[in-house]
């Protein structure tokens, strides 16, 4: 709304309000205490509801394990409606001046649905300059209008663009050492069309499936929490047909999955020796089953008895070697139908785990979501269709 600013009782400036944490600048007389006055003159009622784009110190990196280094930022939007079109714009700050990096156009950020972070990356090619103080980072304000925007803008010297040692995306899991972590249960999310399958891009999961990771190590039912060396985020969702699910995999100065070769990939000895993702499905009243894929999209199915299982799976792969973390993008779609007999399966709770094989120097590593055991159900978190 409207302000009036007084400062000992006299009237000084008029104010207008408009965005949540917007700064106010005034001048006191100086060696003297001073009663100063806000005082509402007309309110003015904002949107019901508005996005917010956001930047934070703590997600600005500097890549040069590429060719080209680049500035990467995420670029959020914490607010409850999605932000529409918007522009990024890097600039250098220099001793005397200031100079221009680059523009980029963001067609949309979603906002964070049942609180899970929604954000999308953008990348400045660079090449440092020893010249270079600082880089600030803005983005123009969303429509309609935001909830802040002093968030909109970043500036940080270039000794602090440094690139991470460790994802630190990580729910604050909490107890007394020796005490049960609780079972983690989430619902499926749905879509109305299948997400993309252009990886990492693969728009449809972030923004819309909840998330599930990071991965702890398997068996880790008590305090502390375990969180696996070879980390791996997951999405899922789900339209009136298919099960989709996407899942990103990496582990720092390594490679990210072993390479069987195609050839040895379909025997048995050629499928346990690369890295794999593993979905784990106890319908209510039903033995559990397993679908595992790996990198050569290669499947394999079974059910608790040891009995083969031919469900039908499709997958895409990516793997990207030339960032500072090498990356596994899997996204795996399954017909609903080959999970449940029941024709209809929404409202149920299945208990529910994705596991990640990998390999730690030569030896085998297990990680997942709910870092129970991968053949005992009872340790496994559930999931509402």
């Amino acid at each position: 709304g409207d302000y009036e600013l007084r400062v000992n009782g006299e009237s000084v400036q008029d104010f207008q309000l408009s965005h949540r944490f917007e700064p106010l600048t005034f001048s006191l007389p100086a060696a003297t205490t001073s009663r100063v006055e806000l005082v509402q003159v007309q309110v003015r009622r904002l949107p019901d509801v508005l996005p917010d784009l956001a930047f934070s110190e703590t997600e600005c990196v500097l890549d040069r394990s590429s060719t080209q280094p680049v500035l990467r930022v995420r670029l959020h939007n914490v607010g409850i409606r999605d932000s529409g079109a918007a522009r990024v714009t890097f600039t250098a700050i220099l001793k005397d001046r200031e100079e221009p990096m680059g523009v980029h156009k963001v067609a949309n950020v979603a906002w964070p649905r049942d609180l899970m972070p929604s954000y999308l990356e953008v990348e400045q090619p660079w090449n440092p300059d020893a010249g270079v103080r600082a880089i600030r980072v803005e983005v123009s304000r969303a429509t309609p209008d935001e909830i802040c925007i002093e968030n909109n803008s970043v500036t940080l010297a270039v000794d602090k663009w440094i690139a991470p040692t460790a994802f630190l995306e990580r729910p604050n899991l909490h107890g007394s050492d020796g005490t049960d972590i609780a079972r983690p249960a989430w619902p499926v999310a749905r879509c109305e069309s299948p997400p993309e399958t252009q990886l990492p891009d693969a728009a449809g999961f972030v923004g819309v499936s909840r998330l599930f990771g990071p991965f702890r190590e398997t068996g880790n039912l008590k305090f502390p929490v375990q969180y696996s060396k070879r980390q791996s985020m997951a999405w899922m969702v789900r339209d009136d047909k298919h099960l989709y699910v996407l899942v990103s995999s990496w582990k720092l100065n390594d490679a990210i999955r072993r390479t069987s070769r195609q050839s040895t990939a379909t025997t048995e000895a050629g499928f346990l020796s690369d890295d794999r993702i593993e979905l784990l499905f106890q319908p209510p009243g039903q033995p559990w089953r397993s679908i595992q894929v790996n990198a050569n999209s290669v499947v394999r199915g079974h059910t608790s008895d040891g009995t083969a299982w031919r469900p039908s799976v499709k997958s895409v792969h990516h793997v990207g070697r030339d960032t500072w973390c090498a990356e596994w993008w899997c996204r795996l779609e399954i017909p609903l139908k080959d999970l449940s007999n029941t024709a209809d399966i929404s409202g149920q709770v299945w208990r529910f785990d994705i596991v990640r094989h990998g390999f730690d120097q030569g030896r085998p590593q297990r990680s997942s979501w709910s870092g129970g055991h991968p053949t005992q159900p009872n340790t496994w978190g559930r999931v509402t269709w």
